[in-house]
């Protein structure tokens, strides 16, 4: 409130600066592609408005086309929302192909806005869908997101996008998959065999895990299961053979509390690393299987076909006989003593004592204010405190000192006493990660290290000093002590600041078990332990039994079955002895006969390289080695069992490729079989001679044998060519099977034809059929049939005579009856040729003729013909070419004819041969009426040269000339044996000459010559082009033709490969580029530019990114002693930085200070300072930019 005493009145301001606008860059509209990106920033006017937060939010038609975030590399988990932010700059990142608008609104004022449109293209590279989901392939990552607005569920196979390679030819190339936010189950095989996969990074939101989803991907090492993922299916990461952990992590206490489970199918990491382990992220919940702990460590392949729990992790537990100090309710007894734990007489004031709780709680009067009381000696300690703490008052670190004592992670030592070998030792705290507790015993080598000789283990292996860490919960094992001055000894570790002591437990040494003395002995097939020790508690004698291999019968299969002895009993025996027996350890040996007295026995024969399975007789046999047979004895136990495994049974056999006997053929001597593990000899027949006789009757013999570990069924049936065959079975195991055949054929009959031919007689002719047929003696009553051909008459049985009337061709068939002997004989065919009689030809003339244009006759006929019809044709000198008519031939044109005539005979005359006569017609020049024009045409169009003549039978010959008339060549242009030729113009053609030849028999004319000029389609180039990050940089090109078709490409190699430019009027003469980053520097752009078929290349031009500072520097002032820091932005191609500072010279020379070739230059504020102008000189690639001069005021505080 302002009062204005010369108008007397008050004014009133408000110190709030509304938004005046709100802008964005860029503003024009954006192209990009799937998985590619653009930047936005919002600026916010004026500068000093009071509040310069917006609201981000995407419209438009697609608003799933686009997602914003607040980071370069667009990181899920950054997604920016609708919330007022003051993140003024954020990238879009195209998911979907689809148009989108991006826009800021002014959090202060809601009218104040601004908005950008970005459509979203397809992406290039290779995609394919899988229920709800899309991956994308770029190189060898694979990056899956959810489709637009679905629920993110994947199915159950790949589906290529467009052109995209099937997914079974890319999958053994992805290294890296990266799922996406909003992706909510992996579906059945979906990554099944990516055998080049090491990194897999499985998003919270994830519900299950389908059955070999991630199996067969042999380099995947390790592998995190959020904790939204509630089922894994069968062999989901089966055979993953480097996988080697799998980290679950933990659902909320408050989850578990709920009940939450993880469903596991069969098997789920099978087959994965030897060792693989079950891992937990950090949380305070674990898995249970029932009631046991699935705990940090458990085998992988320890898991699987069941349902786990989330539960709370369990408390830890101690034996009884523990002494166990818990730090909230009991006592302890602090050791502050000096640097000798055992000396622990001495003053207080020296820093030598002891503190201690009791046991009761009670407080002693000396030391009310530490809560404990100073001992003086060790004859005031309580007996059953044994925690200390050892601390140097002297200097001692402010921040190590606790004067309660009651944080326990202050004190630098803590000492346990009362230990003897054999006792453990267990801390439980919290600590931050790495703040463990860390052994801190020295080896009582030096005075200076004060400590008692004392060792143990952790984890298996032996403590170091000052490097072995002792997590919570882990046991302390102690080996040796050296007792200190109270008699017992103690062990000493480092206990870090902020750890928080809960539980001290100390355990006593177990009590040494009963030892057993066994003795070993053997009965058939069991071995049994006998215990001799005394006080054993056995109450039976552990016992191991060989058991016979399941395999009874060679080729035996089927669950159960196994070739391999086992050990009943195992598991027990091993349990209760001091022996490690394995089934491995069994041998095999075979079984030998041997004679005594004529008797055959059996005995244990060698041992076999190799488990039997073929058919015999074995001897599994088990050997302890040099154990103790009795109390005084040792020597080798041997345990072995007797066992057969019989021959397979072969109940049939099929005998095939037995050739029928056939007369006069050699009997067939080989078979085949189609029965496996059966051979078959040679076959035998009854009677034996061959070849065959006719009318007799065979039967074969073959000799089948089984073969190694088969043996024929008691009973065997078999078939011989598909036919029932009788079996008998030999000793020693074969099988002869026989089948008798058919009779063979009968006597054939053989009949011999003989064509004949006889001439025509005008008054016909009888000819006798019966000698045109030899037929085999002794043949069946022989019947004639005559069939008329070509030619007319009739057969007369009884003569066997054939009375022809029209000259031609007769078919005459025999045939014979069979009888007792012989068989029919087949009918069989002849043919009876009657010739006919010759004709002859009238007279014909050439006629000598010259060329009228009209159609003039060209021979003359004189008299008849007889026997027939005169007919003519033209043709060529060798032969006629036209149909031959009755009419004479006639002709316009001038040229050489060849007339042919001949006689066509008639039913009973043959045709005469032809006769060929020459006749010629003289020929006339072409007159040229038009001659072709000059033409000049834009490469690419056509082009038609025309010519015009008169003339008898004119043809056209286009010729082209490139030595201007020099020389002349046939053009192979369409065409060019035309009055018209028709080409494209192309730029080899420019200046071309072309002329035609009219041709006639008579001679050729030239036509007057014409000349092609072919334009070029491009008739201006683009030029290069620099801009900045944001802005628009254009490149054109221009055609002369109208009709032109424009394509801009881009490459990105530097030249060697070219595609189709996406960007806006890629397709027109102008190309526009939104530069969206430093990566379009040095991108190369050309046209393609089409006239119909014809197509030419802009030169190729290049585009710069130009660096822009997007933020200055700004005048700052700062009080002496405090931090100082100037702050400028550039884009561009890897913009550097160089800080600069004018001198008192007045010269610009580089900064020293922190950051100095940063974007932020940091300094102290001092007195000299106070003055000076600073700015940064940034530089690049494509040249150099200073930012703004600032000026620094160092002010006195």
């Amino acid at each position: 409130v302002t009062f204005d005493s010369t108008t007397k009145s008050f004014s009133v301001s408000s110190s709030t600066v509304n938004v005046e606008s709100v802008t964005l860059a860029p503003s024009t509209a954006q192209t990009i592609d799937v998985g590619g990106e653009v930047s936005f920033t919002a600026t916010v006017q004026p500068d000093n408005a009071s509040d310069k937060k917006v609201k981000w939010s995407v419209g438009g038609t697609d608003t799933g086309a686009v997602t914003l975030y607040s980071d370069e590399n667009c990181t899920a988990g950054n997604e920016i929302g609708t919330d007022a932010t003051s993140t003024l700059t954020v990238y879009a990142k195209g998911i979907s192909a689809g148009s989108a608008t991006v826009t800021a609104t002014s959090n202060a004022d809601s009218e104040k806005a601004a908005s950008c449109t970005v459509t979203v293209n397809a992406t290039s590279l290779p995609q394919w869908t899988n229920g709800n989901v899309i991956a994308t392939l770029d190189g060898t990552k694979l990056t899956v997101a959810k489709n637009t607005d679905t629920d993110g569920a994947m199915g159950t196979g790949w589906t290529g996008v467009g052109s995209a390679t099937a997914w079974n030819n890319v999958r053994e190339t992805i290294t890296e998959i990266d799922i996406q936010s909003g992706v909510t189950s992996i579906g059945d095989g979906a990554f099944y065999k990516c055998s080049e996969l090491t990194c897999v990074t499985i998003p919270d939101g994830v519900t299950s895990i389908g059955m070999s989803a991630i199996s067969e991907c042999s380099k995947l090492a390790s592998v995190t299961i959020p904790a939204s993922v509630t089922s894994i299916g069968n062999n989901s990461f089966y055979n993953c053979s480097s996988l080697a952990s799998v980290t679950f992590e933990p659902v909320s206490e408050t989850e578990a509390l709920a009940g939450n489970t993880l469903v596991l199918g069969y098997n789920p990491f099978g087959d994965t690393a030897s060792g693989a382990t079950v891992a937990y992220g950090t949380g305070n919940t674990v898995l249970y299987d029932g009631d046991t702990e699935i705990t940090a460590g458990t085998a992988l392949t320890n898991i699987g076909m069941t349902t786990l729990t989330w539960k709370a992790r369990a408390e830890e537990t101690f034996p009884a006989n523990a002494i166990v100090y818990d730090f909230a309710a009991e006592a302890v007894l602090i050791y502050n003593g000096g640097a000798k734990p055992h000396n622990r007489g001495g003053n207080q004031n020296s820093g030598q004592g002891f503190y201690a709780w009791e046991n009761d709680g009670k407080v002693d009067s000396l030391r009310n204010d530490y809560k404990g009381f100073f001992v003086a000696d060790g004859s005031q300690l309580p007996s059953d405190c044994h925690v200390w703490r050892r601390s140097d008052r002297y200097d001692q670190d402010a921040s190590w000192s606790d004067s309660s004592g009651l944080l326990f992670p202050n004190a630098r030592e803590c000492a346990i006493d009362g230990l003897e070998p054999g006792s453990r030792v267990v801390f439980v705290y919290d600590a931050a990660p790495g703040n463990e507790m860390i052994w801190a015993v020295g080896d009582g080598s030096s005075a200076n290290l004060g400590h008692p000789r004392a060792t143990a283990t952790i984890n298996g292996a032996d403590a170091v000093i000052g490097q072995t860490p002792i997590p919570s919960g882990t046991e302390v094992v102690v080996n040796s002590v050296t007792p200190a001055v109270m008699g017992t000894g103690y062990i000493v570790v480092k206990v870090k600041k902020n750890t928080v002591i809960k539980q001290i437990a100390i355990i006593p040494p177990a009590e040494a078990p009963h030892t057993h003395g066994f003795t070993y002995s053997a009965n058939g097939a069991t071995v049994t332990a006998t215990c001799g020790a005394e006080g054993c508690d056995l109450t039976s004698n552990p016992t191991l039994t060989i058991v016979a291999p399941t395999l009874t019968t060679y080729g035996q299969t089927g669950e159960g079955i196994s070739e391999k002895a086992t050990l009943d009993g195992l598991d027990a025996f091993n349990s209760a002895t001091d022996l490690t027996v394995a089934a491995s350890d069994i041998k095999y040996y075979g079984v030998e006969e041997y004679e005594i007295e004529g008797h055959t026995y059996k005995k244990q024969g060698d041992e076999l390289a190799q488990v039997p399975t073929a058919a015999g007789e074995y001897v599994a046999g088990l050997t302890l080695s040099n154990v103790k047979t009795s109390e005084t004895e040792t020597g080798d136990v041997i345990a072995r069992v007797w066992y057969t495994i019989a021959p397979a049974s072969i109940s049939s056999v099929t005998v095939t490729d037995i050739t029928a006997p056939v007369a006069t053929e050699a009997l067939d001597t080989e078979a085949a079989t189609s029965t496996a593990n059966v051979t078959l000899g040679a076959v035998t027949w009854n009677p034996t001679t061959t070849p065959a006789a006719y009318a007799t009757q065979y039967t074969a013999t073959v000799i089948a044998t089984a073969a190694a570990n088969y043996a024929f069924a008691d009973t065997v049936t078999a078939t011989v060519n598909v036919q029932a065959a009788t079996v008998t079975k030999n000793d020693g195991g074969t099988l002869t099977i026989a089948y008798t055949f058919e009779k063979t054929a009968l006597t054939p009959v053989t009949i011999t034809a003989t064509d004949k031919k006889a001439d025509w007689s005008a008054d016909g002719i009888a000819i006798p059929v019966e000698g045109m047929f030899t037929i085999t003696e002794g043949a069946g009553a022989a019947t004639y049939t005559v069939t008329n051909g070509t030619g007319e008459g009739t057969y007369d049985a009884q003569t066997g005579k054939l009375t022809v009337t029209k000259c031609g061709t007769f078919t005459v068939k025999v045939s014979t009856a069979a009888t007792d002997t012989y068989a029919a004989g087949a009918e069989t065919t002849a043919t009876l040729t009657v010739n006919k009689a010759d004709s002859t030809a009238a007279t014909v003339t050439a006629n000598t003729l010259t060329y009228t244009g009209s159609a003039q006759a060209l021979v003359t006929v004189t008299g008849e013909a007889t026997g027939g019809t005169m007919q003519y044709a033209l043709g060529t000198k060798d032969a006629a070419t036209e149909e031959y008519t009755t009419s004479i031939p006639t002709a316009t044109n001038a040229g050489t004819y060849y007339v042919y005539y001949k006689v066509i005979g008639d039913d009973n005359h043959e045709d005469s041969q032809p006769v060929c006569i020459t006749v010629m017609i003289a020929p006339a020049y072409a007159v040229i009426t038009k001659d072709p024009s000059d033409a000049k045409v834009i490469r690419g169009s056509r082009v038609t040269f025309r010519i015009a003549a008169t003339g008898e039978n004119v043809t056209y010959r286009w010729e082209t000339s490139k030595d201007n008339g020099e020389t002349w060549v046939k053009s192979n242009a369409d065409g060019a044996d035309t009055d018209k030729i028709v080409f494209k113009a192309t730029e080899s053609l420019d200046g071309r000459l072309y002329r035609c030849v009219a041709i006639t028999d008579a001679g050729k004319v030239f036509s007057a010559s014409a000349q092609l000029t072919t334009l070029p389609v491009i008739s201006s180039q683009p030029r290069n082009a620099a801009a900045t990050i944001g802005s628009v940089a254009s490149f054109t090109v221009k055609a002369r033709s109208s009709v032109a078709k424009y394509q801009w490409q881009i490459s990105l190699d530097g030249g060697a490969t070219w595609k189709k430019s996406g960007s806006e009027g890629a397709e027109t003469a102008t190309v526009n580029i939104t530069v969206n980053g430093a990566k379009y520097n040095g991108y190369l752009f050309r046209c393609k530019v089409t006239n119909g078929t014809w197509t030419e290349y802009s030169k190729e031009v290049k585009l710069s990114v130009k660096t822009a500072i997007v933020k200055q520097p700004e005048d700052v002032s700062e009080y002496y002693g405090n931090l100082v820091k100037l702050y400028v932005k550039a884009t561009g191609v890897n913009p550097q930085y160089q800080w600069q500072v004018k001198n008192a010279s007045g010269k610009w020379v580089n900064s020293t200070s922190a950051g100095n070739n940063t974007n932020i230059l940091a300094f102290t504020s001092r007195a000299s300072l106070d003055g000076r102008q600073f700015r940064c000189k940034i530089t690049d690639e494509n040249g150099t930019l200073y930012s703004n001069i600032i000026t620094f005021t160092a002010v006195e505080k």
